[in-house]
């Protein structure tokens, strides 16, 4: 086991202590740093807030990689000599335990600044280097962590990736004629002139620099859906009961880069291949469009109608708003439609073949273990509690919440007549699927990954081919999700 390290100094009042955190992630799962550091206890009886300022504020670390980053802490200024400091630095959904930090206040020479530099090298987690624990470890890590990433984040990866799929879409046959009768309608024509106007390619492009610093890693591959997917995957590489180890899964890299380079700023592909995928990837969204396709077009004086210059300028101020909404809300909403697929596919004789097989993986059970422990119920709960709590701060009534029933409408106002949007389906599912305990929750999920993702259904299958004859029952620990708010030494949120 990794000792805890901890910070013994003496400091005048009114100094500064920088700690120079010399990070290494001794797991084999990718971890998010965000350091904290909590508020002072004075003599072990007052509490006085603390001032810290961290540089990177956040940083993704591969398993074994090394990086660093700078935390400048604020001594409070009306201490008194002999006074003793308490505080504890925390890594949020890394590490419970908190690295001790005790300061004796000494005096001051009031002519000078004092300013104590530390070097603090910190094994993360506290475990050992390949810890059985370490998909655990990485769920709790990224479920933390999505109230921190900005929904700008998420929703650039999820607009290239759809991009991507559009890109191929284009050129097959369906897609291209798809894609040929679509230019011609005032639907997109609208909606390429909304993307000229708010500056769509750069927009994407100054957000992926933004998030470069922070996730990418040192293979340069990394990525928010990097993360993840090689987070599903590590489930099947280790047996968490013995701590065995098998063969690595390779998931590809996102390459967001690419095509950004290749469309630049031709707002016009950019809009076609977003379409494209959206169609690939939704049968609604297809026929919706396909209808769209057969329109009559409007005569160019009439193309901009008052509800299509409302649609402009709603894209602009909400693409604007992404950057202080978090990324868990977004999440939620994903995840319950992925669950959805997945529980109509588990109604088919395939999707319960699939399944049954899967009990009897060590993959399968990883990924309830997983859940169970990082209390995926409970954060989906606080999830949607907070993004209620927003909602109803604005006046927004029930049936019209969500971002992606937002997105879904803002897209069918582009055209005259036709809507892209249906029933607010996210609303729906909340009802249908807020009971599931971990083991539904993470087979529905999977299983509506495989109606999703060809390559991921090609992976889960050759996972669901090496089940075993005979595998032990898995064992869950139910949550109560009426009691979140009160549980002791429960991970900081």
């Amino acid at each position: 086991m990794s000792e805890i390290p901890q910070v013994d100094l003496k400091i005048p009042s009114g100094g500064t202590l920088v700690l120079q955190l010399l990070l290494h992630n001794q797991s084999t799962e990718s971890l998010f740093l965000h350091p904290q550091i909590k508020d002072w206890v004075v003599d072990r009886e007052d509490i006085i807030s603390s001032l810290s300022y961290v540089e990177p504020i956040c940083t993704v670390l591969a398993g074994g990689e090394k990086k660093s980053q700078k935390m400048r802490l604020e001594i409070p200024s009306e201490l008194k000599p002999g006074q003793i400091l308490k505080n504890w630095l925390q890594f949020p959904g890394i590490q419970e335990a908190g690295i001790p930090v005790n300061i004796e206040i000494i005096e001051s020479d009031k002519n000078l600044r004092s300013i104590t530099d530390l070097f603090l090298k910190i094994d993360l987690p506290f475990a050992d280097r390949n810890s059985k624990l370490s998909p655990i470890l990485g769920l709790m890590s990224g479920l933390m962590e999505f109230d921190r990433i900005p929904m700008r984040w998420l929703v650039v990866e999820i607009l290239v990736k759809l991009c991507q799929i559009g890109e191929e879409s284009s050129k097959s046959p369906a897609g291209s004629e798809l894609l040929y009768q679509l230019h011609a309608t005032n639907f997109f024509k609208v909606g390429v002139s909304a993307s000229k106007s708010i500056q769509f390619p750069r927009w994407i492009a100054k957000t992926l620099s933004n998030m470069e610093p922070v996730i990418k890693n040192n293979q340069a591959q990394a990525s928010l859906f990097y993360l993840w997917e090689s987070w599903l995957f590590s489930l099947a590489e280790v047996d968490l009961g013995s701590g065995e180890i098998a063969s690595t899964i390779e998931v590809p890299p996102f390459l967001a880069e690419e095509l950004v380079k290749e469309l630049g700023n031709d707002s016009d592909r950019w809009f076609a291949y977003l379409m494209l995928g959206l169609a690939k990837i939704s049968p609604s969204i297809a026929i919706n469009l396909q209808n769209i396709a057969t329109e009559t077009p409007l005569s160019s004086g009439n193309l901009l109608t008052d509800r299509s210059l409302q649609s402009i300028y709603n894209l602009a101020i909400k693409l604007s708003g992404l950057d202080l909404l978090p990324a868990s809300w977004l999440v939620m909403e994903i995840l319950l439609l992925v669950t959805g697929k997945g529980r109509e596919y588990l109604a088919t004789e395939a999707g319960t073949k699939l399944l049954t097989k899967l009990r009897r993986t060590h993959f399968f059970k990883n990924g309830i273990t997983a859940f169970t422990s990082s209390q995926f119920p409970r954060w989906l709960a606080i999830s949607r509690e907070a993004a209620n709590t927003y909602y109803e701060s604005l006046g927004v009534p029930n049936c019209s919440r969500g971002v992606i029933y937002y997105w879904e409408n803002w897209l069918g106002n582009l055209g005259k007549n036709q809507a892209v949007y249906s029933a607010n389906i996210v609303e729906n599912l909340l009802a249908k699927q807020w009971e599931l305990d971990a083991e539904e929750w993470f087979g529905a999920i999977v299983l509506g990954l495989v109606q999703i993702s060809p390559r991921i259904a090609t992976q889960i299958q050759n996972i669901a081919d090496r089940a075993l004859d005979n595998f032990p029952p898995i064992l869950q620990h139910p949550v109560a999700l009426n009691n979140m708010l009160d549980e002791a030494n429960s991970l900081p949120r």
